[in-house]
């Protein structure tokens, strides 16, 4: 055999393969309900409704968040762009400039939620000195998706510019 026959026998090989994976990725996806696979609030066994799961998670880590606030130095509402969805916090303002900075875009799939009730994980982060700058952003469908990200990369370019005056690590 040649090298000629070898690689196209090689090239139907890879092909007949790549074919095969597409066929079972797509009866795989097909039987797996996504939307309730990457939701928790649908499948969980704690509560008998997803609204439920959800009411619980906001009144938990608004709590929690509450909780912060009376406990760790902090600077609010930081706006880093021209809407009102645009603001930061930044928690453990106590800590040295050069601590290292954990930033925490809250989630929400881009309709609910709020850097008000994401403030919870400041607590454990500031006992181990590390400060925390929970980002807000407008939510859908005040702002587009492709706004979100734009909101987004502004505040990246906000946190970047905050670490390297603080010197932060």
């Amino acid at each position: 055999m040649t090298w000629k026959t070898e690689g196209l026998r090689a090239t139907k090989c890879a092909y007949l393969w790549w074919w095969c994976l597409k066929v079972t990725m797509a009866l795989i996806t097909d039987e797996i309900d996504l939307e309730r696979e990457y939701s928790p609030s649908m499948w969980s066994k704690r509560f008998s409704s997803s609204q439920e799961v959800t009411e619980h998670h906001v009144n938990v880590v608004t709590a929690a968040s509450e909780a912060v606030i009376n406990n760790v130095p902090h600077k609010l509402e930081i706006e880093y762009g021209a809407t009102p969805g645009q603001k930061l916090d930044i928690l453990g303002t106590d800590l040295p400039d050069d601590s290292p900075i954990l930033v925490f875009i809250h989630g929400g799939y881009w309709q609910m939620l709020s850097r008000e009730a994401s403030r919870y994980l400041a607590q454990p982060l500031h006992r181990f000195r590390i400060k925390t700058i929970v980002v807000g952003y407008d939510l859908c469908p005040v702002a587009t998706l492709p706004e979100i990200v734009n909101q987004i990369q502004n505040a990246a370019k906000f946190v970047f510019e905050y670490a390297e005056k603080m010197g932060s690590r």
